[in-house]
Parts: C-alpha cells; structure tokens; sequence
C-alpha cells in the first residue's frame, strides 16, 4: 500500500485534520496527507538539549491542536528536526532518517506503530522495522510512546502484541523508554474523537494530552544514561 494511499485512509479514519501551517514547519498539503518534515540540525548533534521527533496523524494533531513544537521549546528543549507524516509506517523512517543520522541529536522521540497496526503489518515484520530503526539510532536516547487499541476495532490482541513488541525492544536498551499511552488513554476515554467510528485519532483534549506525555517522558530524561553518540 503505498504512502499516499496510507495517508488519505488514516485522514479519513479520523475525519479531517486541522489544517494548520506551524512556526518553523515545512508544511505539505497533497490530498490527504499532512506532513511536517525538518532535517535535523548538524550542529545540534551533540547538544544535550536537541530533540528529533517523529511521528503520524496522531502527532500531527498535537502538533496543530496543542502546539506541541512550543509546549516541547518552553520546556528548555531545542527541536533539531522532525518527520511527521499522516500514514506512515516504522519502516519508512529508516530510509529518511539514514542519510542524516549523523546530524540526529542525542535524544529521539518517536511516536510510530498505529498504522502498521491498523493496516497490514505482520508482527514479525513490524519486529524488524522497529529492530532496525533501534540499531540506525544507536546508542542515543530514546522514548517510545506506546500504541492505544483503536476502540471501534476488533484488534485488542493485535494491539498488546504490537506494545509488547515495542516495550520489549526498547527495554533491551538501556537509554531507552516505552511510555504507555494506552493507560493514559483508559483513564480519559473522552480523548478520542467522538466522530471516528474506528476510535483512533483524538480530539483537542487527547491532542493536548498525547503531547503532555511527551512532555512527561522528556522531564524524566536525567534518569536515563546519555553515552556519547555512536551510530547504528
């Protein structure tokens, strides 16, 4: 299924997105899909400060919903680049990211694994994908916000299997973090958007919420190590 394809039917799950262009943002606007998309800044790598994000739709929202760029800078973080593409899938960060990892910072952020849970990717594959993308980062910090079960589809075990991937493959790094947005998504279930039928993209409130644990997750960083950087 290819990207494009991937991106209209995520918009679509979840109605339209807010159409917004961000400060600093190169924002591209094609039928149904909504990217932001920075390289990172070389001369960020080392700074302890430097963050990469990556993410889909859901990002996406709290981004242009909550001002998750901002709320991320106010907290003393400096955004070095990100990739925020309605649709995409694990995989397709590693090809993007692979000709810059060098300019990478030391801490990553990625927000990844909806869409290769909703649509056709295989446990196994989606293991490799996240296996690879881990070894391209190397020894830098990351933190990995975990998967919610999209309410309106019968996929409940396909979604703890999809965490339990992740979890078990973030926790083999020590400098690494799964944050359990599925718990927080439980205690706030007025978070997803009332009028996606498969439950799976959020409101302002779950917008503003998604980028709070963000947030959470990068106030905790000091209790994770920071080596220097090698590459994968």
């Amino acid at each position: 299924m290819s990207s494009w394809v991937r991106g209209f039917i995520a918009v679509a799950l979840g109605t339209a997105l807010v159409m917004a262009t961000p400060h600093g943002a190169q924002a591209q606007s094609e039928p149904g899909v909504w990217h932001l998309q920075q390289d990172p800044d070389p001369r960020l790598s080392t700074d302890p400060a430097a963050v990469y994000l990556a993410g889909d739709s859901l990002t996406f929202d709290a981004w242009a919903y909550a001002g998750l760029d901002r709320r991320i800078e106010r907290q003393g973080w400096r955004l070095s680049g990100y990739e925020v593409h309605a649709g995409m899938e694990v995989a397709e960060l590693v090809p993007r990211l692979r000709p810059v990892i060098d300019a990478v910072p030391q801490t990553v952020v990625i927000a990844l694994g909806t869409n290769d849970l909703v649509f056709d990717v295989s446990v196994r594959d989606f293991r490799s994908s996240v296996r690879k993308l881990l070894r391209l980062l190397g020894e830098r910090r990351v933190i990995w916000i975990g998967l919610h079960r999209p309410a309106g589809m019968d996929i409940a075990d396909r979604t703890r299997r999809f965490n339990r991937t992740i979890r078990r493959e973030v926790n083999a790094r020590p400098q690494a973090r799964f944050a359990r947005w599925s718990q927080v998504l439980v205690r706030n279930p007025s978070w997803i958007r009332e009028e996606d039928p498969f439950g799976i993209h959020l409101s302002k409130s779950g917008s503003k919420g998604f980028g709070s644990l963000m947030i959470r997750q990068l106030r905790k960083l000091p209790d994770l190590p920071m080596s220097r950087v090698t590459n994968g």
